[in-house]
């Protein structure tokens, strides 16, 4: 059991028969989903299952059967005890290690954020930081900029054109960051040097805080206009699968059918968002960065 496929192999990869590493690396829009790596043997285990050590099964721990997935006549007080419950964490986890924490524009970070602040977090010594490698990243600079301006923060701008971030980032230093990259995703898309170079460039740290709580908070990648839900349409609404070809849903259709059916009753109401969490992010973003 390890964190990542080059912590749990003490050989070289071997291929995957379903999808062998020359043919993921070669074709865009070819990915490993189900628990599959570019291993043949080799597993991943989604973040809300754990590893059964009676019978070695992998087991799923949330949501419990009780859970009801419904609309709520009183949102704010499901809203509350997610912020509660995430300031809890994250004042255990800022009071005993010191932390990178991440500031940006998206929804993640400004939940986090958020979170740090309603428990008092914030108090703690953290190194804030946010990266630019684009023109998107520069607009997260400016509202990490202001963020921290209000917050009364600290903040570290790690920029790609920086000169403390570009040195001693050889060729072959890249060429192992990416390989680094494809063994513990399913994102065969090329890293650029400047990607890399920012995401192996946080402040030093105990631990860098990060996490899908957009997914947390709501429900919300089934669009009603698609009717009722299929297992089909379930596989389709993976963001990126809907890009390839029928050969991959008729091999991994049976495997959605599969999983589908071992979702507690009231979740499959959710199928689509699980999917997404459960499938996508573990096996492809969730992944993909380095940090």
């Amino acid at each position: 059991v390890g964190a990542s496929l080059s912590l749990v192999l003490d050989r070289a990869v071997s291929d995957n028969p379903s999808l062998p590493y020359d043919a993921f690396k070669a074709s865009i829009g070819k990915y490993y989903f189900f628990g599959e790596t570019v291993d043949a043997i080799v597993r991943r285990m989604p973040t809300n299952h754990y590893l059964d050590l009676a019978s070695f099964a992998c087991s799923r721990h949330w949501p419990k059967d009780a859970i009801e997935f419904e609309p709520s006549d009183a949102p704010t007080e499901e809203l509350d005890c997610i912020m509660e419950r995430l300031s809890r964490h994250l004042n255990t986890l800022m009071s005993k290690r010191k932390c990178a924490f991440p500031i940006s524009g998206g929804g993640d970070s400004r939940i986090l954020l958020a979170a740090a602040a309603h428990g008092k977090a914030l108090d703690f010594d953290s190194r804030y930081f946010v990266h630019t490698d684009n023109f998107m990243t520069k607009l997260d600079c400016i509202v990490a900029i202001n963020l921290a301006q209000r917050l009364n923060l600290p903040l570290q701008i790690v920029s790609a054109k920086a000169q403390r971030v570009l040195e001693n980032f050889s060729e072959e230093r890249f060429r192992e960051l990416t390989e680094m990259v494809d063994l513990r995703s399913s994102f065969q898309n090329s890293y650029h040097a400047r990607k890399l170079v920012v995401h192996e460039s946080p402040p030093k740290a105990d631990l860098l805080l990060r996490g899908g709580l957009i997914e947390m908070t709501r429900l919300n990648k089934w669009k009603p206009t698609w009717g009722e839900f299929t297992p089909e349409k379930g596989l389709r609404a993976l963001p990126h699968p809907r890009k390839l070809d029928d050969d991959f849903f008729e091999e991994k259709l049976p495997k959605y059918c599969e999983w589908y059916d071992a979702l507690p009753e009231p979740a499959r109401k959710a199928a689509v968002d699980f999917g997404h969490f459960e499938l996508w992010l573990p096996s492809t973003a969730g992944q993909s960065l380095l940090a």
